[in-house]
């Protein structure tokens, strides 16, 4: 989210948002939902960027972008064990791209040179795990500023954050003229937030490009080790001098990606900007995830309904929930009835609301005196007899 907060007439301002592939074994993305929609999609080469110009935004507009994708287990193990066709993921371009090993000092050079000679073998990927477990061993972690790292560093200081170890397992493979490529990103950690992130792909014959992360290697962060990643990868750009975010005026930037996986983080994370009444991103949120039919499609049009109540707009509300009730599984009907509890005690009708809570309580919603009085949508029957008397027979 891009909030707008003071324009300078006279400034030519623009914000450009890098969009994500979708990318063969890697990730599918499945839609973005920008709100307003950008002025401009601009295409180079390869890449697409979102762009909004200022002169077209007034102050306290927002610019909110949702992504959802789909990312799929691909490291050297699967690789290694998969049935699929690895074909497309032989395609040697944009081979050493970010690899600093050309750019060092000629005593630099020398070093990596002599030490990659010491990490040789005559199996390619013994070489490659050679390197992989060197890097790990010699490098501490070390969050860095953009002016004080880089390749130079790591070998000099021996730390660095994801960038320097990249740059480092990049630079010994150049010295042995293997190829790999600097991969920008993001991580999705199991609370759903998002992280920046840089590891580095490897190209082996038999199988292309493979995928190595030594910096959660050598945090301990993910059970990562040399052939094993989890599914947690959002692939940016294959290139380390990129801006995925590219703002000219200083506007603090902000934005959601939502993975539809095993963990349901792209519902948790939904869920989290409803709870945290962030509505208009919640709503960006629940309309991209009701763009693909789930079973959570009944409890998604709930929470857009109790949205549009929260926001005092019932119509809209009220044909949601709705939908809801119609679609409901019976599991999933205490838990409608509540929320058209909620719904009617927003809009002050409260014999509806009472009749509501009475049907989540019988089709099993669990309901207690201090979940009611905390419920902060019900605070309009607090004071009234009837729903005194309800609270009293939850005893």
């Amino acid at each position: 989210m891009f909030v707008l907060n003071e324009i300078d007439s006279t400034a030519k301002g623009v914000i450009q948002y890098l969009i994500p592939p979708s990318l063969a074994y890697r990730q599918n993305i499945i839609d973005i939902v920008f709100n307003p929609e950008p002025d401009t999609i601009l295409k180079q080469k390869d890449k697409k960027f979102a762009q909004w110009h200022y002169q077209n935004l007034k102050i306290g507009d927002t610019v909110s972008i949702v992504t959802i994708l789909e990312t799929y287990n691909f490291d050297l193990s699967s690789a290694q064990n998969t049935n699929q066709d690895l074909s497309n993921n032989r395609i040697l371009s944009q081979s050493n791209d970010g690899n600093d090993y050309q750019k060092l000092n000629t005593k630099s050079k020398a070093l990596v040179d002599s030490l990659a000679q010491s990490l040789l073998d005559t199996i390619t990927l013994k070489t490659v795990e050679n390197i992989f477990n060197y890097v790990v061993a010699s490098l501490d972690y070390k969050t860095m500023q953009k002016d004080e790292g880089g390749l130079e560093t790591a070998l000099i200081h021996k730390h660095g954050d994801c960038t320097e170890y990249t740059q480092l397992m990049m630079a010994y493979c150049g010295a042995l003229d293997i190829d790999s490529r600097f991969v920008n990103g993001k991580v999705l950690q199991q609370n759903s937030s998002v992280n920046f992130h840089n590891w580095v792909e490897v190209y082996l014959d038999e199988w292309g490009w493979i995928p190595f992360d030594p910096t959660f290697a050598d945090t301990g962060e993910n059970h990562t080790t040399f052939d094993k990643l989890q599914n947690m990868y959002v692939y940016v750009d294959y290139a380390e001098s990129f801006q995925y975010i590219y703002n000219s005026t200083g506007v603090k930037i902000d934005y959601y990606i939502f993975h539809l996986g095993q963990d349901d983080a792209a519902f948790d994370a939904a869920i989290q900007l409803y709870n945290t009444h962030q509505y208009s991103q919640a709503h960006l949120a629940f309309d991209a995830l009701l763009a693909n039919p789930s079973d959570r499609t009944a409890a998604l049009k709930m929470f857009k309904g109790m949205l549009y109540a929260r926001e005092n707009k019932f119509d809209e509300g009220l044909l949601f929930l709705q939908e809801s009730l119609e679609i409901s599984s019976k599991t999933e009907l205490g838990s409608v009835h509540y929320a058209l509890g909620n719904y009617y005690a927003l809009k002050n009708e409260t014999e509806l609301a009472l009749i509501h809570l009475k049907k989540a309580r019988d089709n099993g919603f669990d309901l207690t005196q201090t979940f009611l009085l905390d419920d902060i949508d019900l605070i309009n029957l607090r004071d009234k007899e009837i729903f005194k008397k309800f609270i009293l027979e939850l005893k």
